[in-house]
C-alpha cells in the first residue's frame, strides 16, 4: 500500500501498458502499468513532480528511455527546488512521457 512520503520527491515513473505484467510460480501476477497508475495517482494528489512514461513494450524498459532517465537523476538533488522540468519536458523524452497533474 502507499505511505506519504516525508518530504516531496520528484519522481518519473515509467510501465509498459496492459502486456506490463510478471507472474511467478503461476500464483503471483504483478501489473506494473495498475501499479504505476495508482503510485502517480496518489503522488500527484500529495503535490509530488511526477512524470509518467507509459510505454507498450510491456515489461522492459525501452532504450529511449536511458538517457532521459539518467539526466532525470542527475538533475533533481536533494533539495526543495522545483523541478527543472516543472515548464516542459525537453526533446531527450519519448512522446510518451507526460507531466502529470
Amino acid at each position: 500500500p502507499y505511505t506519504k512520503p516525508s518530504r516531496t520527491i520528484p519522481m518519473m515513473l515509467s510501465a509498459g501498458g496492459a502486456k506490463d505484467v510478471v507472474s511467478m510460480a503461476n500464483f503471483v501476477k504483478f501489473e506494473f502499468q495498475k501499479a504505476t497508475d495508482e503510485l502517480r495517482t496518489n503522488l500527484v494528489k500529495d503535490g509530488h513532480f511526477v512524470i509518467q512514461c507509459n510505454h507498450t513494450l510491456g515489461h522492459r524498459m525501452p532504450q529511449a528511455l536511458f538517457k532521459p532517465s539518467i539526466e532525470f537523476l542527475f538533475k533533481h538533488v536533494f533539495s526543495k527546488k522545483a523541478s527543472p522540468y516543472a515548464k516542459g519536458l525537453d526533446s531527450s523524452f519519448p512522446s510518451y512521457c507526460k507531466i502529470q497533474k
